[in-house]
Order: C-alpha cells, then sequence, then structure tokens
C-alpha cells in the first residue's frame, strides 16, 4: 500500500506563491484575529520585522499542535461562528501560511485565560525540501519572553515576523492601511 507524501516545499505553494500580495497577506493575518473575537489588532512596524498584536481569546498548546499546525482542518466548516456570534471570516486556513507572504522567521505568542504557549517556524528550513512532517517546528507551552507575556494580558495573540520578504516602505504601508479600512468598515467593532 502507498500513501500520499507532502514535500516541505509546499507551504511556499500554499503561501507565499498562492497569496499575490502582501496587503493581502496582512489582511488574512488580520481576519484571524477577527476570528478570535478580538477587538482589536494592531500592526507594528518595525525596521526589520512586524508584529501583530491582538486582544483574541488566543490560542492553547492542543490548539496550535492539532489545529494550527494540522493542514486542511475543517473547523471553520464544523464551528462557523466564534464564541461572541461572529461569523469567522478567514479564508480556508490560509492565515497562517500569509504569515510566509510576509517574512520567513515566525514567532507566536499566545495565550487563553488558563495557558500560554510559544510556537516558532523558521520557513528557511523547508527550501531543500524533504518530508514535511520531518521539518523542525518549535512549540512550547510557555513564553519565556517577559516582554510579550505582559503584553498579551489575560489574552490574546502576539506574532512576531521577522526576515522580511519585502521592505515595508510607505508606499507598501499606504496600500495595507487601505486593504486594513476596508476590514473595518465590514466589521465594526474591530479596531485596526
Amino acid at each position: 500500500m502507498n500513501n500520499f507524501t507532502i514535500d516541505a516545499r509546499t507551504v511556499f505553494q500554499i503561501g507565499r506563491e498562492s497569496i499575490e500580495s502582501i496587503t493581502l497577506a496582512v489582511s488574512e493575518v488580520i481576519k484571524n484575529s477577527y476570528d478570535a473575537d478580538a477587538s482589536f489588532c494592531n500592526v507594528i512596524i518595525d525596521k526589520n520585522k512586524v508584529i501583530f498584536h491582538d486582544d483574541g481569546s488566543g490560542m492553547s498548546y492542543e490548539n496550535l499542535k492539532e489545529n494550527w499546525l494540522r493542514i486542511g482542518t475543517n473547523n471553520k466548516i464544523t464551528t462557523p461562528f466564534t464564541t461572541k456570534g461572529r461569523r469567522k471570516i478567514g479564508e480556508k486556513g490560509i492565515g497562517r501560511f500569509a504569515l510566509n507572504r510576509i517574512g520567513n522567521i515566525i514567532e507566536i505568542y499566545t495565550k487563553t485565560s488558563k495557558e500560554s504557549s510559544f510556537l516558532r517556524i523558521d520557513f528557511n528550513d523547508f527550501n531543500n525540501g524533504g518530508d514535511l512532517q520531518d521539518i523542525p517546528i518549535i512549540l512550547e507551552n510557555t513564553i519565556k519572553t517577559t516582554s510579550n507575556e505582559q503584553l498579551l494580558g489575560s489574552h490574546g495573540t502576539v506574532i512576531v515576523i521577522s526576515d522580511l520578504l519585502e521592505e515595508w516602505d510607505e508606499s507598501l504601508i499606504e496600500k495595507i492601511q487601505l486593504e486594513c479600512s476596508k476590514l473595518t468598515s465590514l466589521n465594526k467593532p474591530f479596531l485596526i
């Protein structure tokens, strides 16, 4: 008997190569904050990194392991509404791959009302191919960075993206602001 296998470079085809622009990638990340019942999503642009911060419900260690790291789950079909009754607007679980359209190194600090977790992916590790399940990803059930732990308060998510694929100049930032304004007009009272 034979089975399908998945090459590690497939993550680039799903994310970096299929999401046409950084503005759409940012939009997908913000939609995930909305789907987490956040009241805001701040986008902070630093010299060599971009930070997304929301006050959503956060993700547990188990949720990261069983849903976020699993490609093709049906949880948006089985639970189309959030705890607050919002219709989920994220697209087909591509938000996690949209992160790679922005940069190669992803750090996620997330906290539910009961626990905190940390996830780190270096997409550079996927360049040489190989079996997807053999590429190491760091997943821990604690946050060791005090500043991010404090920033999260009682719950939420901080996503730090570095090794950026493009320079975030004024023109790109204006395009992102325009895309974000479309999201806020449709989904009040959500702030970006």
